[in-house]
């Protein structure tokens, strides 16, 4: 890839380098050159040398002989002697013309820079104004998830574990044929032996990203195909059917023995929080997918947050419209790495906290759908049978913690509908299924109840996302926060009924299988 440096007038002489730029700021290089580059380009920021950068697709053949999707960069720096606080940015520009609109170029100080990216002082990749603008808005009301080197910049005391590298680790796998061969039983997903010595040989489920989803850990089963010529391992959606049927289980490729899973994850674990490492956001519907997980193993593509304070309330919050949005500003390959989660802006526990019984309640229903996550409704104080997968009830319980999501990220009405109309193949979906952009129309219908809850039990509207006082910063936010915690107990009316985690809505006790009584 080739970049085009252009230095400033009189200050350095024009000239063309061979470098990786862009892909510093988007990660979308290899690791090694993404990796020299990202101190290329944090040099530039620490030094204000940036006056501006221009990214180009080649579509229009700028160089004659090299492929259309080839990405280069008009970049123009300063001298040490002559700082620039504010540079001009514009990306996925294909005519020297897209530079001279409005809506595609956007400016960026040094201190956004250590707002937006603190721990690589790297650029988003922004494709209007105003996504840039949403984006510099919300950094300056939440901060990101850690901030490296900060003794208060983990506010959730997560760490990170990739639990088994499918590679690496493989000669720990084991294939169903040769547990079945060697005369255990399958309980649920688990493979178990009894010993006539009087103790138990137990192999867990491998779990990899392609088998869960948006709080649903039974997205898949894996198996593998007879036609794929590479990767061979691929998805089998579970049906409907299949997901309304609490004792049934997703399947994985691999097993592995217990011991080797209590090596990496203790004994005191209730469940698992994961996250899926391979994504994009010009083919999947969403960027950043988390999911709730059982004990067991877990291969690399679905890595680990361990050990976060409330890990059901820091679900939701990952798992939230808003939040992707910004994922999709930050990513530019398909690999989500640690770099780039922990420099997502995730409100704190305490800002979320507030909301906890509406929150857990959601989370509950839309998580404990299969008596194989029992401990995970036992860490929320739960200890009746699975909730009933309703696809009607999880869209209106999954549309409500969006709608608060937006307001406690103090994003205003505008801009709400702005977001979700990015996100084109929700919409396309949606309007395929039912006619309508039915995700957008039932995330705006709560979020109106809540702004005029809170209008009904303050008598105004000043202060809050929807005035001309917005919360500007961290302080004012947690306020806003609170403020809107009262009006939501006193003056908010869900649309769900009955509401979230209702026993009604449970399966019968005597769905509970016999291989559930060992916990």
């Amino acid at each position: 890839m080739t970049a085009v440096f252009r230095r400033a007038d009189n200050l350095f002489n024009p000239s063309i380098f061979p470098v990786f730029l862009y892909n510093a700021c988007s990660g979308m290089a290899f690791a090694t050159i993404r990796y020299k580059s990202q101190y290329l380009f944090q040099d530039f920021v620490e030094k204000s040398s940036l006056v501006s950068l221009y990214d180009f697709e080649n579509r229009e053949n700028f160089f004659h002989g090299v492929h259309k999707g080839t990405k280069f960069c008009l970049l123009t720096l300063s001298g040490s002697d002559s700082p620039v606080n504010q540079a001009v940015f514009s990306f996925f520009a294909q005519t020297i013309s897209d530079l001279d609109d409005a809506d595609r170029t956007f400016s960026l100080t040094t201190s956004d820079f250590y707002s937006l990216n603190p721990n690589t002082k790297t650029c988003p990749v922004f494709r209007t104004s105003r996504d840039a603008e949403i984006t510099k808005a919300i950094y300056r009301r939440v901060a990101p998830l850690v901030i490296d080197g900060s003794p208060e910049g983990n506010p959730w005391n997560m760490s990170y574990q990739c639990m088994f590298h499918m590679s690496n680790d493989s000669g720990l796998f084991h294939e169903s044929e040769m547990l079945d061969a060697a005369g255990l039983m399958m309980e649920g997903n688990h493979y178990v032996r009894q010993h006539d010595e009087g103790f138990e040989e137990r192999f867990l489920p491998l779990y990899e990203g392609k088998m869960v989803s948006f709080y649903d850990h039974r997205a898949a089963n894996v198996i593998k195909s007879p036609t794929a010529i590479h990767r061979k391992n691929q998805p089998q959606y579970l049906s409907l059917e299949e997901k309304m049927m609490p004792q049934f289980t997703a399947k994985p490729y691999y097993w592995v023995n217990e011991k080797e899973v209590v090596k990496r994850i203790g004994m005191n674990s209730w469940w698992l929080l994961g996250f899926n490492n391979v994504t994009s956001s010009s083919t999947n519907g969403r960027t950043l997918v988390c999911t709730a997980l059982p004990l067991a193993a877990v291969g690399h593509s679905e890595p680990l947050i361990r050990d976060a304070r409330a890990p059901h309330l820091l679900l939701s919050v990952l798992n939230s419209f808003v939040l992707d949005y910004i994922a999709r500003q930050k990513i530019g390959g398909t690999n989500l790495t640690l770099g780039y989660l922990k420099q997502f802006p995730v409100l704190s526990c305490n800002q979320v906290r507030t909301h906890e019984t509406m929150i857990s309640a959601a989370i509950l229903e839309l998580v404990y759908t299969a008596w194989d996550l029992r401990s995970f409704a036992n860490s929320l104080d739960c200890f009746g049978p699975p909730f009933v997968w309703d696809e009607e009830r999880r869209a209106l319980i999954l549309a409500e913690l969006d709608a608060l999501m937006f307001h406690l990220y103090g994003v205003n009405r505008e801009d709400v509908i702005y977001i979700m109309d990015t996100f084109a193949i929700v919409e396309r979906k949606d309007r395929k299924k039912h006619g309508e952009y039915h995700t957008k129309n039932l995330i705006l219908d709560r979020y109106d109840a809540m702004t005029h809850a809170y209008e009904s039990a303050h008598g105004t509207l000043t202060n809050t996302p929807n005035s001309k006082t917005p919360p500007l910063d961290q302080a004012s936010l947690t306020h806003y926060s609170h403020q809107l915690a009262k009006a939501l107990a006193t003056h908010y009316q869900t649309n769900i009924s009955p509401p979230p985690a209702h026993p009604s809505q449970a399966h019968p006790a005597s769905t509970r299988p016999s291989w559930t009584d060992r916990d």
